[in-house]
């Protein structure tokens, strides 16, 4: 009796010690897989928070974008490819469409409210320059027109009248100096030749060198005269009458009047 029952106390065991060698290795496969789950899940979790820190940068950087696109001086429309307008600042708005919001509108109503000068530039293909009218005066304008991806056309409108007056001042304190120096140049011999010649007048045994004097005095009027006619081929300038008859042996040298200030030409509807 006790011989047949160690057989199958040793079957016992043996599956004993099977199960728990089976359990062991599902608990520590099972073990692996947790750590493995968890690392899974803790880099995901830190995917998540990266991708979530990235958006809020984009839409920080975005907003900060837009503020600084409303707040420019510049006006700026984007068209898309249709033609409709798919954004506008607020200078675009304010000179454009009298501060009201025109997105999906299309560039043709931009067109219609506009002066005539804005218009055309608005119709052409390139940069333009164009003046419109003002309360306070003329005022120019730089139009620029850039291509986009997906046939967007971005259109930026920058008012460039201060900055044109700058250099308008300083092109003109620049020719008043160089007209001047010029002036001066030929004044300066001339007016001591005029000082020569009345003293050979007063002693007449120097009479024969009154017309070389006479001459130059000539030649130093004429050079003044073509310096003048050039600068005014320059400026455009309508020539003037002259200052004495040809007869009286005097050059004929143009007499300054003042100039009326032109309004720069512009229209609007």
């Amino acid at each position: 009796m006790l011989s047949h029952g160690l057989p199958t106390m040793s079957l016992v065991l043996m599956g004993l010690a099977s199960l728990g060698l089976a359990c062991a290795v599902f608990f520590g496969v099972w073990a692996r897989w947790a750590r493995a789950r968890d690392r899974a899940m803790s880099r995901a979790a830190m995917l998540e928070a990266l991708l979530a820190e990235q958006q809020r940068g984009a839409e920080r950087r975005e907003s900060l974008l837009r503020t600084v696109v409303e707040a420019t001086p510049v006006a700026m429309v984007l068209l898309a490819h249709s033609g409709n307008i798919a954004f506008s600042n607020r200078s675009a708005r304010d000179l454009f469409f009298e501060g009201v919001a025109v997105e999906g509108q299309n560039v043709l109503s931009m067109i219609e409210r506009a002066p005539v000068a804005l218009g055309r530039a608005l119709l052409s293909n390139g940069d333009e320059l164009f003046s419109v009218g003002a309360a306070g005066g003329p005022e120019t304008f730089h139009l620029s027109r850039r291509h986009l991806e997906d046939g967007q056309t971005l259109i930026a409108v920058r008012n460039v009248t201060d900055e044109i007056n700058r250099h308008e001042v300083v092109g003109l304190k620049t020719v008043i100096r160089i007209i001047s120096h010029e002036i001066n140049n030929s004044l300066g011999p001339i007016s001591s030749l005029v000082g020569s010649a009345r003293i050979i007048l007063q002693r007449p045994e120097h009479l024969p060198k009154l017309s070389t004097v006479l001459e130059t005095i000539q030649e130093r009027a004429v050079h003044l005269q073509g310096f003048l006619d050039g600068y005014a081929r320059l400026a455009k300038i309508p020539e003037r009458g002259a200052a004495c008859a040809p007869a009286s042996g005097c050059p004929t040298v143009p007499v300054a009047r003042p100039v009326s200030s032109a309004r720069v030409g512009s229209g609007s509807h």
